[in-house]
């Protein structure tokens, strides 16, 4: 049985890095001159604890399997209108694959980015996009046991088979994760977010994005506090729930022998008898709370 829940309004702002500069769309792009590759790397991995996988424009691809490998298939584009250009895009942007302790990290690196620090922008260069584009495209066959953090711009993020904490995020494309089993966040800004548990959060959890209808998928065995932000759409649940409790916080000391409090209004439901609080969010969009099938 399909259930609407009440929404209240909420102001929310999220923006892209600057470094990213003004988004042009395929047709805007020049394609006089293109180059194609396919980078292929096996990473072992048989002492790490997650993988991180930061790109500019492209999609990100992850298939959870039993091996102990990371595989790791990049399909690079180049686009540009001259063949200075294109050797410049060459010169400029690379693939970077590299270990920070536990982890694995997989990076697009380019003139967007900190000099020092791959997964960091560069805030202080807004990448001219005028003169050539770089796209990598991956595909990921990584150990389902290892937690994983993916991060683009312009593309959209796919997750099946995995088994641990995400953390996946996106400016403009879709989310859309399946079979997971950890807790974590998944926010776009224009594309619509799709999660299904195979085991449900134990920990706090979000999904959000602005444009895009934001639609979870839980085991029927969910005990959870979820709590909703949005503004044009509606909010939807498959299960039962009842409204969560109001909450108070002292936030000054007493005048005149009277104590002052802060009453924290929220959207919310508890389902069951109540445990990690997931939190959902969009402005332009439904909100939909489903049961696996």
């Amino acid at each position: 049985m399909r259930r609407y829940l009440p929404a209240i309004l909420f102001i929310c702002l999220l923006s892209a890095p600057a470094a990213a500069g003004p988004h042009r769309t395929e047709q805007d792009f020049p394609r006089r001159i293109s180059d194609r590759e396919t980078l292929r790397e096996t990473i072992p991995a048989q002492d790490a604890r997650g993988l991180m996988v930061d790109n500019f424009h492209g999609s990100i691809s992850i298939v959870g399997h039993d091996g102990s490998d990371i595989r790791v298939t990049a399909r690079r584009t180049i686009r540009a209108g001259s063949a200075a250009d294109l050797d410049r895009a060459m010169g400029e942007v690379s693939l970077k694959i590299d270990r920070a302790g536990k982890w694995i990290l997989v990076c697009v690196d380019g003139p967007f980015k900190d000099p020092w620090d791959c997964i960091e922008w560069n805030q202080r260069n807004r990448h001219d996009e005028s003169r050539y584009r770089v796209t990598y495209d991956f595909e990921i066959e990584v150990p389902r046991s290892l937690k994983y953090e993916l991060s683009t711009i312009h593309g959209d993020l796919v997750v099946s088979g995995m088994r641990d904490d995400f953390a996946a995020h996106t400016v403009e494309g879709t989310i859309d994760i399946t079979d997971a089993a950890g807790s974590g966040h998944a926010q776009s800004v224009n594309g619509p977010v799709r999660v299904t548990f195979a085991e449900n959060p134990t920990r706090a959890s979000e999904f959000g994005t602005v444009n895009g209808e934001v639609e979870v998928s839980f085991r029927d065995d969910l005990s959870a506090d979820l709590v909703f932000d949005t503004m044009n759409g509606e909010i939807l649940s498959d299960f039962d729930y009842t409204p969560l409790p109001l909450t108070a916080t002292t936030i000054g000391g007493r005048s005149r022998g009277d104590a002052m409090f802060r009453l924290e209004v929220n959207s919310g439901i508890r389902i069951s008898g109540g445990g990690p609080r997931l939190r959902f969010s969009n402005i332009n969009g439904n909100i939909l709370i489903r049961k696996s099938r």
